[in-house]
């Protein structure tokens, strides 16, 4: 995963005044770890005026829906709900329909309180954008949540990288 591919796609969410956090392996890279990701995974503010903001900015890069459904039904908390307990889904995908084809992850549900997590974020600047990310204690939790073996390596990495430097 190269950040710059991802460039244009935080010039949007700023230009909508998006609430998100950056999470997952972006998050990873930008606290520090070098690690290839095949994606960007954001947590919203899931109020629906924001979820639509970013329906929006997705649909302006020629981001669609990987499921076969519309994107504005993720500003539709019943159906969020409905894709989570029928489904088994944990995110909503976008994916570019033009090369490199590259896609956005975002939470169904959010896995930490959004609040509270968007009051700790750490926020990068680079090239004149300014990126919400999330702050390292949330990112154990998530990571620490999901489980997966590349999630504790991470968290490894991490925890060593920041004992490191205290």
């Amino acid at each position: 995963m190269d950040e710059v591919l991802y460039e244009r796609v935080f010039k949007a969410l700023a230009k909508h005044r998006v609430r998100y956090l950056t999470v997952g392996g972006v998050a990873v890279n930008l606290l520090g770890i070098p690690r290839f990701t095949k994606d960007l995974d954001l947590m919203l503010d899931l109020e629906r005026k924001n979820v639509m903001k970013v329906v929006m900015a997705m649909k302006e890069l020629g981001y669609r829906p990987r499921s076969p459904v519309k994107s504005e039904y993720l500003a539709d908390a019943k159906k969020r709900q409905h894709w989570i307990k029928d489904k088994g889904a944990l995110v909503f995908t976008f994916q570019n329909s033009r090369p490199p084809h590259d896609q956005v992850d975002v939470f169904l549900e959010n896995p930490i309180n959004f609040r509270d997590a968007y009051l700790r974020k750490k926020v990068f600047s680079a090239k004149g954008l300014r990126i919400s990310v999330v702050a390292l204690v949330d990112l154990l939790k998530l990571k620490a949540k999901a489980g997966r073996l590349q999630d504790r390596a991470d968290i490894a990495m991490l925890r060593k990288i920041y004992h490191e430097n205290s």
